[in-house]
């Protein structure tokens, strides 16, 4: 027997009439249903890898602030910076645990991240740092959770849900503690 999420197949099912042909291979109901199953995990495995390095990305632009800001609010805007930055590695590292690991599937590598990391960081920096720009690139990451915790939630366990709402959270809080702070 083969489960996925809630469904069940027994393994009698998938050798049942074909539902298709296609050449010489015929495709069941159960080989269709597994290959549905197979293009959701791929879909739900790329979200997260781009949400693991759009954490690592907003974790790095927060120190990038934190190490080069001056002017009024030098110390409030130091401290927090690293407020904002300090959960970023036990995010990633939950997600890496709690979605990749527990579900048996590779954990993406520091060269995947790291690529996909380098290509934000190059856009950010061509249009200079900023604590209000922070602010925009956390409301946005904000709006991309929601999107994935609502398109994915059929295929997502609620441990999952639980980590990407908390994660949610923390940006939501500090898109409202920067809104209001002055451009770097």
């Amino acid at each position: 027997m083969s489960s996925v999420r809630n469904v069940t197949i027994e393994r009698a099912s998938l050798q049942e009439e074909p539902l298709a042909k296609c050449g010489k291979k015929q495709f069941t109901l159960g080989t269709f249903l597994i290959g549905v199953h197979l293009s959701i995990q791929k879909k739900g495995n790329k979200m997260m890898v781009n949400i693991i390095a759009r954490l690592e990305f907003l974790r790095k632009y927060a120190k990038t602030i934190h190490y080069n800001y001056a002017g009024p609010d030098f110390l409030g805007i130091h401290t927090y910076m690293d407020a904002v930055a300090k959960p970023i590695d036990e995010f990633i590292d939950e997600i890496k645990e709690k979605y990749f690991m527990y579900n048996q599937m590779q954990v993406p590598s520091f060269e995947t991240i790291d690529s996909l990391t380098i290509e934000m960081l190059k856009t950010a920096s061509g249009e200079g740092y900023s604590v209000q720009k922070l602010a925009q690139e956390c409301k946005a990451f904000v709006i991309t959770l929601d999107e994935v915790i609502n398109t994915m939630s059929s295929t997502l366990d609620n441990g999952d849900i639980d980590l990407l709402s908390r994660i949610e959270s923390h940006f939501k809080t500090v898109v409202a503690l920067l809104q209001n702070v002055h451009p770097m």
